[in-house]
């Protein structure tokens, strides 16, 4: 039988185990509690050797026993009364294997996967097992991530848009979908949330090139009039283009051969002719480069924040910022290549775009652009059919069908099916 003894402040519990003594210092100073672990330990005891099965409330005392007192529930462990604690992976275990493997992809890949991380782990915490969080608790966090003010994150006051959490989305589904094909989870919780459309038309600002040429003359910096020009004449994306971007993928022009310029792009490089601008801006940057260095931005990296400056640039000429500025430098340029009139193919290589992303994202339809098209469309001819009173007209004196009407493309019966 259990007892217990008092030693010092706190009691433990004696008791005879295969004609042992045994001993587990409780760590507990109520003498209350103490006898009821006594007594529990004693029953577990019992039925264990004994080899039954046990009771549903020996079941629940030792749950609360896992998760309130983990080094007694460890002592028993030792003693053989119970089994060892099943290994539950973490969120801070699943985030630390996600950005492991994601260390071999980009630096602006694993940026985005250290960020994500970051959002779950501060509404979770990093010792939250994986497997306990439910599709409720997935729902909860992502109102959590469309409301909370970003000043509670330590940023501006301002909530995100709804473009920024359905990307935001994709990535959260990314990690636990990872987890459950690891085998970590048994189900990913973000399994049913839906994403939705992740670019913001409100935030496309067609950017004309005379204001960027003004910006650039009115610049005294070689190497921002350099990357205005590459955003604006050439679609550079940022600090991507630039940290890879050396002088022997700068091919100036000669007498036999117009400049171009290569772009890395996530897939095959854009190779992009150079307008003047650009020429002129690479030209001066390369007479003020040092000597053997091959890159033509060496002091930028994947993570360098070119927008802050691109911004403090356009106020000091004296032009007011447009929307996201950077950004938008690029999409004008992607909008001035469409309006060549390129086949889809070629837009696609100079902008360095996805199928999917020529089509429907990089087409910025500012207002003179719709205006055109309406003003094309009014004049066209069935645009401007008239309803008259034909009650008094024979079919003799209606409009016969000329051969090479549109409505031929509907008279062409086809032929009966034969067996």
């Amino acid at each position: 039988m259990a007892n217990i003894t008092k030693k010092g402040s706190v009691w433990i519990i004696r008791f005879s185990m295969n004609a042992q003594p045994k001993v587990i210092h409780t760590g507990l100073k109520n003498e209350t509690v103490a006898r009821r672990l006594a007594d529990k330990v004693e029953e577990l005891k019992t039925t264990v050797q004994a080899g039954a099965d046990l009771s549903k409330e020996l079941i629940t005392w030792i749950k609360g026993l896992e998760s309130e007192h983990t080094a007694i529930y460890e002592k028993l462990v030792a003693l053989g009364l119970l089994k060892p604690r099943e290994r539950k992976s973490t969120l801070a275990d699943i985030l630390e294997l996600y950005e492991r493997i994601g260390a071999a992809k980009s630096e602006a890949t694993q940026y985005k996967y250290e960020k994500t991380g970051r959002y779950l782990l501060q509404f979770f915490g990093p010792h939250h097992p994986a497997e306990e969080i439910t599709i409720q608790d997935a729902e909860r966090f992502i109102t959590w991530f469309k409301t909370t003010p970003l000043n509670a994150r330590g940023r501006t006051p301002q909530v995100y848009s709804p473009a920024k959490v359905n990307r935001e989305i994709t990535g959260f589904k990314s990690v636990f979908k990872f987890a459950e094909d690891a085998g970590l989870i048994h189900k990913s919780p973000f399994r049913l949330l839906k994403g939705g459309a992740s670019v913001n038309p409100n935030t496309h600002e067609y950017v004309p090139a005379e204001t960027v040429l003004h910006i650039i003359q009115q610049c005294g910096s070689p190497k921002w009039r350099a990357i205005l020009a590459l955003g604006r004449f050439a679609g550079a994306r940022g600090a991507s283009d630039f940290c890879l971007l050396t002088w022997d993928k700068i091919h100036f022009s000669s007498p036999s051969e117009p400049g171009f310029l290569i772009l890395e792009g996530k897939t095959d490089p854009g190779v992009i002719p150079m307008n003047p601008i650009v020429e002129s801006c690479l030209s001066d940057l390369f007479d003020r480069s040092e000597e053997g260095e091959p890159k033509v931005f060496p002091d930028i990296t994947s993570k360098t924040n070119v927008n802050t400056m691109v911004e403090k640039t356009i106020l000091a000429a004296g032009v007011p910022l447009w929307k996201k500025p950077w950004y938008n430098l690029r999409k004008s340029f992607c909008t001035d290549v469409m309006e060549t009139g390129l086949d889809l193919e070629s837009y696609r290589r100079i902008t360095r775009h996805s199928v999917n992303v020529s089509l429907h994202h990089y087409q910025i339809y500012h207002r003179d652009r719709q205006a055109r098209s309406l003003s094309t469309l009014r004049q066209a001819p069935f645009m401007n059919l008239v309803l008259t009173d034909t009650s008094a007209s024979s079919p003799s004196e209606l409009p016969s069908t000329s051969p090479t009407a549109p409505s031929t493309l509907f008279s062409h019966q086809p032929p009966h099916p034969t067996r």
